[in-house]
């Protein structure tokens, strides 16, 4: 749990969280609370939280995903027909911090209207 104190003009943000004890000085409530907020999801993720690597693509995702995954599931042969199949469309060519809900939204409607 973060606790937030004021020191002087300074505010000094605290995290206690699964026995991890981390804490910084900031000069505005706002910084703190957004360091806290990170540090909390930082501690219960049990690991480095990752940056997202700004050249994969939907495409990418899709791919691993019928590689790794898809091979263990029980109707494995219709989602890999599913997957091969979205993999020819346009909207996987965009790469995954660009995709919005939009996006999604505009491929639904394409389909829906094509009828398959």
């Amino acid at each position: 749990m973060a606790s937030i104190r004021r020191r002087k003009d300074k505010y000094q943000a605290l995290v206690r969280l699964n026995g991890v004890k981390v804490y910084k000085t900031f000069n505005n409530l706002k910084d703190a609370r957004r360091w806290s907020i990170y540090q909390e999801n930082k501690i219960n993720l049990g690991s480095e939280l990752e940056t997202l690597n700004k050249s994969l693509s939907l495409a990418d995702l899709l791919r691993r995903y019928l590689k790794e995954i898809t091979p263990e599931k029980k109707g494995y042969e219709r989602e890999s027909q599913r997957i091969l199949r979205l993999l020819k469309e346009p909207l996987v060519k965009k790469k995954v911090y660009l995709l919005k809900t939009r996006d999604f939204v505009e491929y639904r409607n394409y389909r829906i209207k094509a009828g398959n």
